[in-house]
């Protein structure tokens, strides 16, 4: 993971905000941590992997907007590992070697999305553009803003929730 964003994003530096290169370089650093704890018979806790289970699943998410034609990401080179491979095998590694498949931090694993979008907000006001720009930006008042925070909030609850789920499901 980390050397698909360093193929992908050392070319263009200037981008390395983008939520695809934090995610993916968050769960690599994090899967690096959890292989040599394993290692050492100690797990990196289930929080931080539900944290990084929540950013790979809105990255996941892309292909989705790819699929529908809504918006386009780059799925070309190391895009298409960044975007398309990488979060499935996230999801994918979460369901099977889960430390703890019991322990539920629904409310908490939202953060560093939640963080982001924060990011992207205070980074509107101040440049006037979205980092993705999937959202009119006429549209957006204070009103506006809370409301698809709160969405956003509810969809990522909702996805963590389902996955552990499924995971606790798998584990049985």
């Amino acid at each position: 993971m980390l050397t698909t964003v360093l193929l992908g994003y050392f070319p263009q530096p200037e981008i390395m905000y983008e939520f695809t290169c934090i995610s993916n370089t968050l769960c690599g650093i994090i899967l690096l941590t959890d292989g040599i704890l394993r290692y050492q018979n100690k797990q990196v806790s289930t929080l931080i992997w539900q944290c990084a289970l929540s950013c790979m699943c809105t990255v996941a998410i892309t292909i989705a907007f790819e699929l529908s034609g809504y918006h386009f990401f780059n799925f070309s080179g190391a895009f298409l590992f960044l975007h398309g491979v990488n979060p499935v095998m996230v999801i994918v590694l979460y369901i099977i070697a889960n430390p703890k498949p019991m322990q539920h931090h629904y409310f908490v694993a939202p953060i560093c999305v939640m963080v982001y979008a924060l990011f992207d907000i205070v980074r509107f006001v101040i440049t006037g553009k979205l980092v993705y720009g999937l959202v009119v930006p006429e549209i957006l008042n204070i009103w506006s803003v809370l409301l698809i925070g709160a969405g956003l909030y509810a969809v990522e609850v909702s996805i963590v929730y389902g996955i552990s789920k499924l995971t606790q499901y798998t584990h049985k």
